[in-house]
């Protein structure tokens, strides 16, 4: 790549006059050297080209970085983004610029003659109708690019690229008799299309289509549901009934783990009251009014043996 870059710049600088020193690649007076290309310069319509500028800039004089290149293609455009290069050698740098143009527009068809044809017909081929013939290209010549150095308080100008004609062929072969004839080869109408036939009605394809998809919806939905139901524990239909003093111990169970000092005293109070004249509704009550508070140990002790001795049965 690097051989092939230096031999771009011998070949450019062999052109432009290298100056006293035989080894300079621009004349000592320039800054840069400029030069571009249209590839092909002939093509049939709605080919690509590829548009190319190639600037040889002393970095000694010019930062490579303020290089601009304006260019102007119409009606082509561009069908990609215009891609850059650069290759620094020594005090010169080669930059190089490309894009590729299309144009399908109708301004890039060869156009209507107007006055004898000009296109060759076969002997024999009957004649064309007044303003119905075609030319066989059209030409373009593009607006020269301006390669200007970004500077301040103007941008200074570095070289132009004059561009070499473009033309685009038409593609169709105007010795081919089953092609060409009287007058234009193409014919259009403005009638509308006739109405479209259906096998299958739209509307109820569309009706089957959306039930069908229905249908695959609720397959697994329907499987989730009875998964999620299969694992579900089952419900008990009613809860077993407690006595008054079995709440009443489930409940000092309950404080006894609790910090609260008054949920301590309320639960054994509310179990004295269930004990009623039981000898233990006074060991309740006194637990639940000791200082400084009822512990977990006493309370315990007091639930198993309410339970072993003579709790009611549940």
């Amino acid at each position: 790549m690097r051989l092939a870059a230096c031999a771009v710049l011998v070949v450019l600088a062999a052109g432009c006059g290298g100056g006293d020193d035989p080894r300079s690649l621009i004349a000592a007076n320039k800054t840069a050297v400029v030069r571009g290309s249209l590839t092909p310069n002939v093509h049939l319509f709605a080919e690509p080209i590829v548009a190319r500028v190639e600037v040889i800039l002393n970095r000694t004089k010019a930062d490579p970085g303020s290089v601009r290149v304006k260019t102007d293609f119409a009606p082509y455009e561009p069908v990609s983004e215009p891609r850059t290069t650069r290759t620094d050698i020594g005090d010169f740098t080669l930059l190089r610029y490309s894009v590729t143009l299309n144009c399908l527009s109708e301004r890039c068809i060869p156009r209507t003659a107007s006055g004898e044809a000009t296109v060759g017909q076969r002997p024999g081929l009957p004649p064309f109708l007044p303003g119905k013939q075609r030319d066989e290209n059209v030409k373009y010549q593009f607006e020269p690019a301006i390669v200007s150095l970004d500077a301040e308080p103007e941008d200074t100008t570095l070289g132009r690229v004059v561009w070499s004609p473009l033309r685009s062929l038409s593609r169709i072969n105007w010795d081919d008799s089953s092609v060409v004839g009287q007058g234009f080869p193409f014919v259009a109408e403005v009638a509308p299309p006739p109405e479209p036939s259906y096998r299958v009605p739209p509307a109820l394809l569309g009706l089957g289509l959306l039930l069908l998809a229905a249908a695959l919806l609720a397959l697994p939905v329907w499987l989730v549901w009875r998964r999620r139901a299969r694992r579900a524990p089952p419900r008990a239909d009613e809860r077993l009934a407690l006595s008054p003093l079995e709440r009443a111990l489930a409940l000092v169970e309950w404080a006894s783990r609790r910090p609260s000092v008054d949920d301590r005293r309320e639960a054994l109070e509310a179990l004295a009251f269930e004990l009623d004249a039981d000898a233990r509704a006074a060991q309740a009550r006194a637990q639940g009014w000791s200082p400084p508070m009822p512990e977990l140990e006493e309370m315990t002790e007091l639930v198993t043996s309410i339970r072993e001795t003579d709790a009611p049965a549940t």
